[in-house]
């Protein structure tokens, strides 16, 4: 994202506002919280931040390399080849596993080929 800085006409301050991480656009104001969902936030009323009511600028800003989602439709099937497999650490040894508790016994029994 890019954002063109030459709209923009007056620098703000909002004191405190690195103290909040989610923020929600409501009608009357910005609906702040340390933590999303938790409480019902503090809202500050657009006319305490802006003057006339109005923004002091105006952010245009531009998305690039988007592609528009695709929506894909069908089953998930599960495929004998995507089974996790475990490899015996020992060095010189080739034996594969399917489970990490199959793996763990061959280990502590030191059959290694």
């Amino acid at each position: 994202m890019t954002i063109d800085e030459s709209v923009v006409t007056e620098r703000s301050t909002w004191t405190g506002i690195s103290s909040f991480s989610n923020f929600k656009y409501e009608e009357n104001g910005i609906r702040v919280w340390k933590a999303f969902g938790v409480g019902d936030g503090t809202i500050f009323q657009y006319d305490n931040l802006f003057k006339d009511n109005k923004p002091q600028c105006e952010v245009k800003y531009t998305c690039s390399d988007y592609t528009e989602p695709v929506v894909s439709t069908g089953s998930i099937q599960r495929s004998d080849s995507l089974v996790s497999q475990f490899c015996c650490t020992e060095e010189g040894c080739t034996k594969l596993f399917k489970t990490d508790d199959e793996l763990s016994r061959h280990l502590s029994l030191g059959r290694h080929n």
